[in-house]
């Protein structure tokens, strides 16, 4: 694993993984404007609610105060 100046590790899967989330995220928000069939609006509709509790997750786990560190010290104990 990489590390930053402070040593704190970076996993460089993960950021791939949430490079990719938001991609398709962002390609999804063009599918939402453009005039597409109904069944594909919903189904773009569907994807970003299915998308919007790891971005939460992401954004609570990257240290939002104690959200962050309460999420840190749970995956700790389950990975330790």
């Amino acid at each position: 694993m990489a590390t930053t100046s402070e040593q704190k590790p970076i996993n460089t899967n993960y950021e791939i993984f949430i490079l990719a989330l938001s991609i398709l995220s962002i390609f999804n928000l063009l599918l939402e404007i453009l005039p597409i069939d109904p069944y594909v609006k919903t189904l773009v509709e569907i994807v970003d609610v299915a998308l919007t509790p790891i971005f939460l997750a992401d954004f609570c786990a990257s240290g939002c105060g104690t959200c962050g560190k309460r999420i840190v010290r749970a995956v700790r104990k389950v990975h330790c």
